[in-house]
């Protein structure tokens, strides 16, 4: 229905914007997004990209990384299996969901090639078929320990964020502060009003399978 739509929409589309990166639709069986509650919704979020979404601060990202290995992603899928079982990579995502913590995703061979992505991360995760997955507690320890920012408690809120914008999808019904990245005004990009921040906190109150989507601006003596 049109809300469970939104829900999952936003929460994708919200992934993608937080890492920069585009998408496509893919109309499955004619007319799959024609109900002019979907369709619009759809325009919603291109409007919004297209017009109203200006990206400032380019220098901030997350302190986790999640390398994948292409080759042993490949490795896994079963062409003739049209519902394959879930991977250990699906595993590892949940486990991230689940942990609150912002993290970038890179094909291990990309990373590995950029001598100055090494440098950019405090906490690398790494997707290979001989690497046990990680728990969502091994998960904030190991970027507790590297000094990583990690913005809320675990099994709160899934976290996809960059310098300018935030989505945070509820795991569960929660009331719960958010740590913010640096000082900046925070604006609610449904309502479009200013949220108010308490000593470098924003307090979500959402319930479960709700995605809220921010705009972060920084503050003028923090640029």
């Amino acid at each position: 229905n049109p809300d469970e739509w939104r829900t999952i929409h936003r929460k994708l589309a919200g992934a993608m914007i937080a890492r920069r990166t585009g998408w496509w639709y893919f109309d499955m069986g004619g007319g799959w997004y024609s109900p002019p509650e979907i369709s619009s919704d759809i325009r919603d979020v291109q409007d919004f990209l297209r017009d109203g979404f200006r990206p400032h601060n380019l220098d901030w990202h997350p302190d986790a990384a999640l390398l994948i290995d292409a080759e042993d992603l490949l490795a896994l899928q079963d062409p003739d299996d049209c519902k394959p079982p879930k991977t250990k990579i699906q595993k590892i995502v949940e486990e991230l969901a689940r942990s609150g913590v912002p993290y970038d995703s890179y094909l291990k061979s990309d990373f590995d090639a950029d001598p100055s992505l090494r440098k950019r991360y405090k906490a690398v995760i790494r997707y290979d078929r001989n690497t046990p997955v990680l728990s969502t507690t091994e998960i904030r320890r190991r970027v507790g320990e590297a000094g990583g920012y990690m913005p809320v408690p675990p099994a709160t809120v899934e976290v996809d964020m960059n310098g300018d914008f935030l989505s945070v999808h509820a795991i569960w019904d929660c009331k719960t502060d958010f740590a913010l990245p640096f000082p900046c005004r925070v604006v609610n990009l449904k309502s479009g009003r200013e949220e108010k921040v308490v000593d470098g906190k924003l307090l979500l109150e959402m319930k479960r399978g709700e995605t809220c989507w921010f705009r972060l601006y920084r503050c003028a003596q923090e640029k």
